[in-house]
C-alpha cells in the first residue's frame, strides 16, 4: 500500500511537470535527486526511471507534432525564419550544456 501511494504521488508530480531538478537535467540527474529526497529503493528507482523515460519520449513526440502543426500554418518566409530561430535556440542550449559540463 505504501509503495502504491508513493508511486501514485510520483506519477502525479511527473504528470504535472513538477520535477524538482533544474531544467535541462537528464533523467539520471533528476532520478538521483528524487532518490535522495524520497529515499527510493532500487526497485522504486528502476520504476521511476522507466516512467520518466516514457514521459521524456512522449514530450519529444509532442514537441515534434507541435512543430509540424506550427509550420503548417506559416508562409514559406515564416517557416524559414522559424527554422532559423530553432537553430539559434538549439545552438544556445548546446553552449549552455557545454558550459555546465566544464564546471
Amino acid at each position: 500500500m505504501k509503495k502504491t501511494l508513493l508511486m501514485t504521488f510520483i506519477l502525479a508530480l511527473l504528470g504535472t511537470g513538477a520535477v524538482w531538478a533544474k531544467p535541462g537535467h537528464s533523467v539520471e540527474k533528476t532520478l538521483q535527486h528524487l532518490t535522495k529526497a524520497l529515499q527510493l529503493d532500487a526497485t522504486q528507482q528502476s520504476q521511476v526511471a522507466a516512467l520518466m523515460k516514457v514521459q521524456q519520449e512522449k514530450l519529444q513526440q509532442l514537441k515534434e507534432e507541435n512543430r509540424i502543426a506550427i509550420e503548417a500554418v506559416l508562409s514559406e518566409q515564416q517557416k524559414q525564419k522559424f527554422v532559423e530561430m530553432r537553430e539559434k535556440r538549439k545552438q544556445k542550449r548546446q553552449e549552455c550544456k557545454a558550459a555546465r559540463s566544464e564546471q
